[in-house]
């Protein structure tokens, strides 16, 4: 049974959020179901939303990793008219679409500061004749508030405006209940997924026991039916008309909206501007000098990634000045560049790159990401929800310096967990330096590789499209 949806995210300094939401988007409308989704964070020209229809608000994000000052893509604080005007253009375009089901990113639990327009679309929904399944959508792991009340603010306005929460994440590896306290009383209304990738190479995830090498086996892989896998294009319904119509209306300067079609750019379609005039890959190709030519893109590679690298400067400088201290100072490195990483760090790296000798590759964020990983000798990344299961999937060994800056605590919990259970080698943000970095490195090639430990719940993708399923059915009941 197809249906329509409209998912809403917003992204403030990472891309995880977009990341996970678009691996959604795309495997709702591969199905058969007419989906938007809508974005106001910056653009992320990497990210791909298959046959989902895209709008992009005119984008807001944090200034600092406090996330308190919000600006548009100019810099400009954003006033009360932006404001509104962003509200009034996610109300049109729910009342365009007409969703059966609207999913929002992380809100309650978290954006706060975003209350202005999400509040204005929960009630809009609400209010419509047929009202849609209101759903939210939220990582393993929820920033900790220190304030009682923030707490209870949350659950008042899930329990108002909400029928039911999505928890992508394992419960036997990080529960939900781990960093929301009153997870009692949403119980009911509760439902854990598994964790949510997209675009791996095999369907290998693996779950790094406790101490006690108790750790729980993955329960068995879900399909999506056969039947309803109808390719991208069936996604764009009659409805394009009408979201074309919101999309192009209000404007602060330039469009509040815009609308892209099915088929957006991938990772990788461009290289960064920083590195157009920096940086040409070395003579005789990509790749690890030691393996053979025919070899694998990645073959015995270290690949040193951050994310969307709004904050992987530092991590992504530590690994090159890591590398002459480590046993893998031979292998190819190969630096990976988010759409978000400062023009001047870029550069910086294509720099140190070029002293650095041909075994060392600069280049932007890559769409094959997990091949990558999967031919690697080793990984080396922050802690993000995306970037950690893929690496669980399909690596070999890795480093892990999680981000920890300001009020974010996800990061930090989840690297300390894979610690605790001897997967990943984890190195503080407050203590990363070229040589705690290299020494991580040497524990991490000490150590047992990731494919040795048990799995972990990758089938998230897989159950999300199962709810789906099952609240569409309710709803034509």
């Amino acid at each position: 049974m197809s249906g329509r949806i409209l998912f809403h995210v917003q992204h403030l300094l990472g891309i995880g959020h977009l990341r996970r939401a678009a691996i959604l988007a795309r495997a709702f409308a591969a199905a058969g179901h007419d989906v938007v989704l809508t974005s106001g964070g910056m653009p992320a020209p990497e990210i791909d939303v298959g046959g989902a229809r895209f709008v992009q608000l005119k984008p807001v994000r944090s200034t600092d990793k406090l996330f308190k000052v919000l600006v548009d893509e100019d810099g400009i604080v954003i006033d009360e008219t932006f404001k509104a005007r962003r509200a009034a253009l996610l109300v049109e375009t729910l009342r365009a679409h007409r969703p059966d089901i609207l999913i929002v990113e992380l809100f309650p639990f978290g954006r706060r500061q975003m209350r202005f327009e999400l509040l204005p679309l929960v009630e809009a929904a609400r209010a419509l004749p047929n009202r849609p399944r209101i759903v939210s959508s939220v990582r393993d792991i929820l920033v900790q508030s220190p304030k009682p009340e923030r707490v209870a603010e949350m659950v008042d306005l899930f329990e108002r405006w909400f029928d039911d929460v999505m928890v992508h994440g394992d419960p036997a590896f990080i529960p939900f209940a781990r960093t929301f306290p009153e997870h009692a009383r949403l119980a009911a209304r509760t439902h854990h997924t598994g964790y949510v990738i997209g675009g791996l190479p095999g369907a290998t995830t693996f779950f790094p026991s406790p101490p006690d090498g108790q750790g729980p086996q993955a329960a068995p892989r879900e399909k999506v039916p056969e039947g309803r896998m109808r390719g991208f294009a069936s996604a764009v319904a009659a409805t394009a008309s009408e979201i074309d119509a919101v999309a192009g209306r209000a404007s602060i300067r330039r469009p509040v909206g815009t609308f892209a079609p099915a088929g957006t750019r991938a990772i990788g379609d461009a290289p960064h501007p920083a590195l157009r005039a920096t940086f040409s890959p070395p003579a005789g190709g990509e790749g690890n000098d030691s393996a053979p030519a025919s070899a694998p893109v990645g073959t015995g590679e270290v690949i040193v990634s951050a994310g969307g690298g709004a904050v992987g400067g530092p991590l992504l400088r530590a690994a090159l000045e890591a590398r002459a201290l480590t046993r893998l100072a031979n292998r190819t490195w190969r630096i990976l560049c988010g759409t978000n990483l400062p023009a001047a760090e870029v550069e910086t790296l294509a720099r140190m790159a070029a002293r650095a000798g041909p075994n060392v590759i600069v280049e932007p964020a890559r769409r094959d990401f997990t091949t990558l990983l999967a031919n690697a000798t080793l990984s080396i990344s922050q802690g993000g929800y995306n970037t950690v299961i893929e690496t669980l999937s399909v690596a070999d060994r890795a480093v892990i310096a999680p981000y920890s800056g300001g009020l974010e605590t996800e990061q930090g919990l989840r690297a300390d967990l894979l610690a605790e259970r001897g997967a990943f080698q984890v190195v503080a943000e407050d203590s990363l330096s070229p040589a705690t970095l290299a020494a991580a490195i040497e524990r991490a090639m000490d150590g047992p590789s990731i494919r040795s430990f048990p799995r972990v719940d990758a089938n998230g993708l897989a159950r999300t499209m199962a709810l789906i399923d099952g609240w569409l059915a309710d709803r034509a009941g």
